[in-house]
């Protein structure tokens, strides 16, 4: 009777870990990276993180030669 109470308490012990290791898998999996702000660029329409991005005039750029044209 005791070997049966033991084994029972070593499964439950070995699904208790495989639980909370897969459940750490699926959080992991879930975070995936940051999400950035994204803007366009007023004179080709690219699409570029806020951060790469070049700022004039209130308008986004995706490059120096883009803000630096006639009209922008």
């Amino acid at each position: 009777m005791g070997k049966i109470l033991l084994l029972a308490i070593a499964v439950w012990l070995l699904l208790s870990v495989l639980k909370r290791y897969r459940s750490s898998l699926e959080t992991s999996a879930k975070q995936g990276p940051a999400a950035e702000d994204m803007v366009q660029c007023a004179s080709c329409g690219l699409h570029l993180p806020k951060p790469d991005s070049i700022q004039k005039n209130g308008r986004y750029y995706c490059c120096t030669a883009h803000s630096n044209e006639p009209g922008s």
